[in-house]
């Protein structure tokens, strides 16, 4: 192939990728408007709406339930201020002490949610007059006795934790 057919399919190709990055941008300014839109129409409805999600309770399979998102009208009559996004329920102080700088670490990101949400569910119905459950994450190095003693190989770990009631008023 001579050499100015392949400057003229780089110019095709750079003007095609041009095209595409300023239809993209279109794209993503559209979608924003769009969301703009749906949360002003969601946020001042006077009709309480709330989109669920169904998991695995201390009760068996689907007994419990997040509030994914609701809006104002919704968290009203339901009484419950700041619902959505939680299900330990409003007896329960969540607390945090989670470590800035924590190492990047491969996970699988539904199974964390699912294994803390139910430790805090857990939480929530050993503790039905309410109290607190803070969590917390730091990184840890694992020498090798140690290692040895928790079945681990030695190294570089991120340690996550949920504590209720008794061992939160030993850290307060």
């Amino acid at each position: 192939m001579p050499h100015r057919d392949l400057s003229g399919l780089r110019r095709e190709i750079e003007t095609l990728r041009q095209h595409n990055a300023q239809l993209e941008a279109q794209l993503q300014q559209q979608q924003d408007q769009d969301n703009s839109v749906y949360r002003f129409l969601f946020d001042t409805m006077d009709e309480g709406f709330c989109i669920f999600e169904f998991l695995d309770g201390p009760h068996g399979p689907l007994s419990d339930y997040v509030h994914v998102i609701a809006n104002a009208a919704y968290a009203k009559h339901a009484g419950i201020p700041g619902i959505a996004g939680g299900s330990v329920g409003p007896a329960i102080e969540l607390h945090y002490s989670i470590n800035d700088q924590l190492w990047p670490t491969f996970i699988d990101t539904p199974q964390l949610e699912s294994a803390l949400l139910n430790l805090c569910l857990n939480a929530r119905d050993a503790l039905p007059d309410g109290d607190k459950v803070l969590l917390y994450g730091e990184n840890l190095s694992v020498g090798r006795q140690r290692a040895q003693a928790l079945g681990l190989l030695p190294g570089d770990y991120l340690h996550l934790a949920v504590e209720d009631n008794e061992l939160c008023r030993r850290r307060w």
